[in-house]
């Protein structure tokens, strides 16, 4: 074989193997975005992985190879939700979290309410199933805790950019729950606030917390 023909079948090879992990990325893609519409609309119990691959339009074998269990599949896709892609990017390396350093400081703090509120939208079906789950599951129970100890590493964070000082523990342990999603759940499901009046009384009691940025 000519060296011509030995660099032909190398790209060759290489292009056959790019498609297919580009394909094996547009098939997570969609099982993962129908396995959010699924757990949301039908909670931890009401899901299966035959419905999800239904939706994705995918066979369940497929779906089960690359996931393995119902569980697995609901971390990988509340993970995808908190992100809003399927992008392997920590939140503190996204424009987000930049730009909570723009502005003056009340418009620095919108900004971080309007970033936790989209996010919420977001995982806030998947969060009542993974709580579901949770109650029967030791180890989605750790997930449980995991995932809170992580958002308020990442809420405190913000907030220190947001007022460019140091904040107390107690300070990020209020302010994490003050942006929870059971309470949020609460103010934007039982007693009906609009996002809007949600975001406003948010940022009144938010800024009663914080010390003054800088």
């Amino acid at each position: 074989m000519s060296s011509t023909n030995v660099q032909k079948s190398t790209k060759g090879r290489a292009y056959s193997s790019s498609l297919r992990a580009r394909q094996a990325a547009e098939t997570r893609s969609q099982v993962l975005l129908a396995a959010i519409e699924c757990f949301s609309a039908d909670g931890y119990a009401g899901t299966t992985l035959a419905a999800v691959a239904e939706r994705a339009g995918v066979a369940v074998e497929t779906v089960y190879s690359r996931f393995r269990s119902k569980k697995r599949l609901l971390r990988e896709a509340f993970d995808v939700a908190v992100a809003g892609d399927t992008e392997p990017v920590a939140f503190v390396d996204r424009p987000e979290f930049a730009s909570f350093a723009i502005g003056t400081p009340d418009e620095r703090l919108r900004r971080a309410i309007q970033v936790s509120t989209d996010i919420l939208i977001r995982t806030i079906g998947l969060w009542t199933a993974l709580v579901e789950a949770a109650s029967s599951d030791p180890e989605i129970a750790g997930w449980r805790t995991e995932i809170e100890r992580m958002r308020r590493t990442d809420v405190g964070r913000s907030l220190e950019v947001v007022t460019g000082t140091k904040l107390t523990a107690t300070t990020i342990d209020l302010a994490t729950a003050l942006i929870g999603a059971d309470l949020y759940r609460s103010l934007t499901g039982d007693f009906g606030w609009s996002r809007r009046r949600y975001e406003q009384e948010i940022a009144a009691l938010m800024k009663a917390l914080l010390p003054r940025s800088t």
